[in-house]
């Protein structure tokens, strides 16, 4: 699945962010610190944004934020 299969199918773009903000940690094995988390998804939404014209902000990305949101608390 390539990135233009995902801003097809919302809800499988949602459940990858998810995924990848609660797996996602330096080579160290340790927990990423807040202010880089918050880097990769200001990044990503930007792309998103600009590109396809997707607002993670929207309702349909609801339990990535979630998610987002848990692991940079």
């Amino acid at each position: 699945m390539d990135l233009g299969d995902l801003v097809e199918n919302p809800a499988e773009l949602n459940n990858l962010l998810r995924f990848f903000y609660a797996s996602v940690h330096p080579k160290n094995g340790e927990q990423l610190k807040k202010k880089s988390l918050d880097s990769l998804k200001y990044g990503i939404s930007k792309q998103l944004l600009s590109t396809y014209n997707i607002n993670l902000k929207d309702q349909q990305f609801l339990s990535s934020n979630e998610t987002y949101k848990s692991k940079a608390a």
